[in-house]
C-alpha cells in the first residue's frame, strides 16, 4: 500500500495534476454551491427575453424559452456529476467484487465468468449504454444504472488481472496455508493492495462516464427535460445554430471537466506507482 505523505509529495510535484485537481474542485464546488448562490431559476420561462446574447443579467445568454443558460449550466453540472460519480461507484463496486471472485474461483468457473466479461467488453461503452437505456427507460436512476453497468466489465477485468498477479505472491500463499478463508483473503489482503489501481482507473473513467451521460442526454435517452444536464442543454442548442453561445458553454463545461479528471487520474497514477517511491 502507498504511504500518504510521500505519495502526496509526488502528486504535488506534478503541475498537471495540481491544475487538474484545481479545475476539478472548481467544477464540483460550482455545481454544488452555485445553485444556492444563483438567483435565476433554471426552469423559469420568459418568452419576452428568449435567445438573448450574453449580458450582465444573463452572463451566458438565454435559450429558446428565455431560460438563463448560466443557471442551467450550473444546475446541469450537479446532475451530470451526480450521474458520473454514481455510475462509476456502481461499476467499481460490482466490477471489482466480480473480478476478484473470478480470479479466486476454480479454473472452470473462472473461465466462464471471464468469458462473459470478454463478451460484454466487445460492446463500445456508448452502444452498451444505449441498449440498457432502451431496456430500462429514461430517468436519472436508470441512467446511473445504465452507465454503471457499461463500466462494470472494465473494472472486473482490471480487478481480475491485479488479483491474479497477487494470488501467486508469497504472503497470499502463506495466508492460505495457515487456513485463512477465501473471503478473508480477498477483503483483508487482496483488496487493499489493488485499491490504488482501481482508484486510478475510476478517476480516469469518471470523465468518460460524464461524457457518456452527456451523449445519452444529447440523443434524448438521458434525463428528461426540463431538468437541465449538460447533454440536453447541448441537444436543445442544436435548434439554434445561429446562437453559438447556447452550445459553447455546456460544451466547455464537458471539455473542462473531462480534461480535469483525466489530469487528476494521471497524478494519482504517478502517486501510487511503486517505481516512483
Amino acid at each position: 500500500m502507498t504511504e500518504i505523505g510521500p505519495a502526496w509529495r509526488r502528486f504535488k510535484k506534478s503541475k498537471t495534476a495540481i491544475v487538474g485537481l484545481s479545475l476539478s474542485l472548481l467544477v464540483v464546488l460550482s455545481s454544488l454551491l452555485g445553485p444556492i448562490v444563483i438567483s435565476n431559476d433554471p426552469l423559469a420561462h420568459s418568452m419576452s427575453s428568449r435567445l438573448e446574447p450574453p449580458s450582465s443579467q444573463h452572463p451566458f445568454g438565454t435559450d429558446g424559452y428565455g431560460r438563463d443558460v448560466f443557471s442551467r449550466v450550473i444546475h446541469g453540472g450537479r446532475v451530470s456529476l451526480a450521474v458520473g460519480f454514481g455510475s462509476i461507484g456502481i461499476g467499481l463496486v460490482i466490477g471489482t467484487l466480480y473480478g476478484m471472485l473470478a480470479a479466486m474461483a476454480g479454473r472452470h468457473i473462472e473461465v466462464i465468468l471471464m468469458r462473459a466479461i470478454d463478451v460484454l467488453m466487445t460492446f463500445p461503452t456508448l452502444i452498451m449504454g444505449l441498449v440498457v437505456m432502451v431496456i430500462l427507460g429514461r430517468g436519472i436512476f436508470n441512467l446511473v444504472l445504465a452507465i454503471g453497468l457499461t463500466w462494470t466489465p472494465r473494472f472486473a477485468r482490471i480487478a481480475y488481472g491485479c488479483t491474479k498477479s497477487l494470488a501467486s505472491a508469497d504472503f497470499i500463499i502463506a495466508t492460505k496455508a495457515i487456513g485463512v478463508g477465501r473471503s478473508r483473503v480477498i477483503i483483508r489482503h487482496i483488496l487493499p493492495n489493488i485499491s490504488g489501481t482501481i482508484v486510478v482507473m475510476a478517476t480516469m473513467w469518471l470523465a468518460a462516464a460524464i461524457r457518456i451521460e452527456s451523449s445519452l442526454s444529447f440523443l434524448g435517452l438521458g434525463v428528461s427535460p426540463p431538468t437541465p444536464t449538460w447533454g440536453n442543454i447541448l441537444f436543445e442548442a442544436m435548434r439554434y445554430l445561429d446562437r453559438p453561445w447556447l452550445a459553447v458553454w455546456p460544451g466547455l463545461a464537458i471539455l473542462i471537466t473531462t480534461i480535469a479528471f483525466n489530469m487528476v487520474g494521471d497524478g494519482i497514477r504517478d502517486m501510487t506507482d511503486p517505481r516512483l517511491r
